[in-house]
């Protein structure tokens, strides 16, 4: 029946996927119209515990419905519907192909119209399989991306030529699969609905989608859909149009995003981490000393040495477990705060980023041990099966905290370990969709950590989940930095890839790891460039300042490109082909946006051999590119300076690809600008790893004989950018006034005089209305008594945190300075 023996044929030429259907139930799908990538399977669902398949005739077609048109979500469609039946049960498998060229997709569709029952199999597989694919040689070469385990599948992905030996990950830790030629030909196979029950089986020659094995039933109606999505413009563009798609469809869309995000401040500002890697996880300052102690000994030694720090992350070590590391009780113990999280903040006074995991069996809050809230029940853990308690829980550490984001970690235990929530079929969406709801009723961000790609791919019905891990935890392999490859997946799904703590120094000394960091530039540039968290883990006065800060304005606001840092094309398809035509190392790529112009960044680590760059090869050439590429110059802060148009190429030599000794290297494109005949190009702050961040270049206004830029910084300190007038190289300094601003004059003729429209212009950051309110980026720096700032008690309300609700009343009657360096200085966020 599968042999290309096609009875009726049809075939798709109309978007970037191809697709040929015949009437026998078979279909090819492809993303390049000369070649055939997948070949069909065999239809199958599992009924009574038994397999029904038309491989061997147990699942028979009783009816065949081509070419069925209409519209949904996506646009105008054709439909190919299959009726499967086996013992009077039905199973409709539809081929849905889209019609027009911005709909780069088909969609697989399983209904079940009478339901199923005894579904039910082992939890790693699937109960129903469709769409199906042989795994065969393609017509041509294709290498593949499996997305698999946990840190949103990076920690299991595969990469590799397509093929009879091909291994991809499946059951409950699989991922998005992806596959792809040479030529920039791509597609991405991921679940469309269902995305907490849906799974992934490579089952010997075959791979299939279908809902996991360990649910049992599917009431009457059900419907669950697979979405192939492909691009005709590369690897990088794929997941960026993918990504788009889904995040309009769930309402995740770029405007929500910028304001989610813009309202995070562990993505804003510059914080303190003290989980796995950092030099205070389950480690105070000494014997003598507990946490609280300890950081605000931090907190101290920062203010010291006029480190920001806007806001400190608790870890595990704060709140009790049980003997197999489940949590018991959501807060602090006496040992660690001898008074309570209430006391740490009355005296730390800074946001918090709180750390939680498992449940235990043992939780006090579950109504089985005197708690008020349902549980589900498990052999070893527990899982909050209530809303109620989530708001419980968020509204008091909201309130009584000061906490801002809340860090779910241990997601695929939680869910390896609940047996609920891998047979269930909606338990799985319910628990996030819960916790989601109370975090955005409660203001609150989430962190996913140790997350399954299902639970990053549920987040896109939660706009409040900001960010996600992609890393390993810091310290655990020497390669922890590289989240190139699976912040591509991070980013289209609308999440912040975070790359975990890390320190500034090499020897860290008295270390409870015994280890040294070999790369600590390197790991701040990572950071900066990822759009996450940037949160150092050092002990106290072992912070390199100089490296550091090179994330950030003085006031701790984070100079973020306007994408995360991606792999380029070229060094997935060399990890896939190994052919030695690729970037034989580590390649990224992102850019800021600045007066609707794009500024290129390159990162270049690790490379074994040289590597030419071009712009087309870094995806700049994109029309995804929110504006395009102009005829630019690359430069780098150690004095490379060439054209770089749509058409140059330039050689990075791996030998001279360092940076403060380390194995890797910074460049970046600016566009050429022109006054008449002379031609000036903005290099930025070359103090910062992002010398031309949106963020710290708020505006640009240009005429015919000058340019005047409005550069973001803390009032009172000189800021410095570097800029090329006619091929000479200039520097010019200005003073930051009191709304946040330093202007640049770039005037041919010499003139000085600054344009009216900088008059009361203020570049102070706040965040996009939208969200719960989150202060200015300018510290306000005050007396030991005050501790307030005026950008929160401007907006004073009775829903604030009563810690900062009494702060900013005090305030009211109070003077304050803005004076960074003013003793007894503490930063308030509210």
């Amino acid at each position: 029946m599968f042999q290309l023996l096609l009875y009726t044929l049809y075939i798709s030429h109309i978007s970037a996927c191809f697709l040929s259907v015949a009437d026998n139930g078979a279909y090819n799908i492809s993303a390049s119209g000369s070649s055939n990538w997948l070949s069909s399977g065999p239809y199958a669902f599992n009924l009574d515990r038994k397999w029904r398949s038309t491989s061997d005739g147990t699942l028979q077609i009783s009816n065949v419905s081509i070419s069925m048109e209409g519209t949904d979500e996506l646009g105008e469609y054709s439909d190919h519907v299959w009726t499967l039946t086996a013992d009077n049960i039905t199973m409709e498998a539809a081929l849905r192909d889209y019609s027009s060229p911005d709909i780069p997709a088909i969609m697989f569709i399983q209904r079940f119209p009478q339901g199923l029952q005894g579904a039910s199999t082992d939890v790693q597989k699937v109960i129903s399989k469709f769409p199906t694919f042989q795994l065969h040689d393609p017509d041509t070469p294709l290498g593949y991306l499996s997305f698999g385990g946990l840190m949103l599948g990076d920690m299991n992905k595969k990469v590799g030529r397509w093929g009879p030996k091909a291994l991809i990950n499946d059951g409950l830790e699989s991922g998005p699969l992806t596959l792809f030629d040479k030529t920039g030909n791509a597609m991405l196979i991921a679940p469309y609905t269902n995305f907490m029950a849906a799974s992934m089986l490579q089952d010997g020659s075959h791979v299939n989608w279908g809902i996991m094995g360990g649910v049992d039933s599917l009431p009457a109606g059900f419907e669950y859909k697979t979405l192939a999505f492909c691009s005709q413009n590369g690897i990088g563009d794929l997941f960026t149009n993918w990504g788009a798609k889904l995040r309009t469809l769930y309402n995740k869309t770029d405007d929500v995003l910028k304001v989610q995000q813009s309202n995070d401040v562990s993505l804003t500002q510059l914080g303190v981490w003290t989980d796995n890697g950092a030099y205070y996880y389950y480690k105070t300052r000494d014997n003598n000393t507990n946490y609280q102690d300890t950081l605000l000994a931090i907190q101290s030694y920062g203010l010291q040495m006029k480190i920001p720090y806007r806001y400190f992350q608790l870890d595990s070590w704060f709140y009790p477990k049980d003997k197999l590391g489940a949590v018991t009780h959501w807060d602090s113990m006496e040992t660690v705060f001898p008074k309570s999280i209430e006391d740490l903040q009355n005296h730390l006074r800074l946001p918090l980023v709180a750390h939680n995991r498992y449940w235990s069996v043992n939780a006090t809050y579950a109504k089985e041990n005197g708690g008020e809230f349902d549980f589900i029940f498990g052999t070893n853990v527990s899982l909050p099966n209530d809303q109620k308690f989530w708001d419980f829980l968020f509204s008091r550490a909201r309130n009584n905290w000061g906490l801002i984001v809340y860090e779910q970690d241990w997601l695929n235990v939680q869910l390896l370990s609940t047996q609920a929530l891998m047979t269930s079929l909606t338990t799985g969406r319910d628990w996030l969709m819960q916790m989601g709801s109370s975090a955005a009723r409660n203001g609150l961000k989430i962190q996913y950590c140790m997350s399954l790609p299902r639970h990053a791919l549920q987040s896109l019905e939660l706009p409040v989940v900001t960010q996600i891990r992609v890393s390993n935890d810091y310290h655990l392999s020497e390669d922890q930095w590289k989240i190139g490859v699976t912040s591509h997946l991070a980013d289209a799904l609308g999440v912040a890839p975070s790359k975990d703590t890390f320190w500034t120094t090499t020897k860290e000394i008295g270390n409870k790891y015994n280890k040294e960091e070999k790369n600590p530039t390197l790991q701040v540039v990572v950071s900066t460039l990822s759009r996450g968290p940037v949160g150092p883990g050092d002990g106290i006065g072992l912070t390199n300042r100089s490296i550091l800060m090179g994330c950030c304005n003085e006031d701790g606001l984070i100079l973020k490109p306007f994408r995360p840092a991606t792999a380029i094309d070229d060094q997935i398809l060399e990890m896939a082909f190994a052919d030695g035509q690729g970037a034989r190392g580590e390649v990224w790529s992102t850019y800021s946006i600045v007066n609707d112009q794009v500024y290129g960044i390159i990162l270049a680590a690790g490379l074994t051999a040289d590597y030419t760059i071009t712009a087309q090869k870094l995806g700049f050439l994109s029309p995804t590119l929110p504006f395009q590429f102009q005829p630019s110059v690359l430069y780098s802060a150690n004095g490379v300076y060439v054209n770089f148009n749509s058409t140059d190429t330039y050689t990075i030599k791996s030998a001279d690809c360092k940076t403060n000794g380390e194995n890797f290297c910074l460049f970046y494109t600016a566009p050429i600008f022109y006054f008449g005949s002379q031609p000036i190009v903005l290099l930025g702050d070359l103090t910062k790893w992002v010398p031309m961040s949106g963020l710290r270049v708020v505006n640009v206004w240009q005429s015919l004989f000058d340019v005047t830029l409005a550069v973001r910084g803390r009032s009172g300190d000189v800021v410095q950018f570097t800029f090329t007038l006619s091929g000479k190289q200039q520097v010019q300094q200005s003073q930051v006034n009191s709304n946040g601003c330093a202007f640049v004059l770039i005037d041919q003729f010499g003139n000085s005089t600054i344009r009216n429209e900088t008059i009361n212009y203020n570049c102070r950051f706040k965040p996009l209305p939208g969200t719960t309110s989150q202060p200015v980026s300018t510290p306000v720096t005050t007396s030991a008594t005050t501790h307030a700032t005026s950008g929160a008690c401007e907006n004073l309300h009775f829903n604030m945190p009563a810690v900062f609700l009494i702060l900013c009343l005090h305030f009211l009657t109070q003077k304050f300075f803005e004076t960074f360096g003013s003793t007894n200085q503490i930063f308030v966020h509210v």
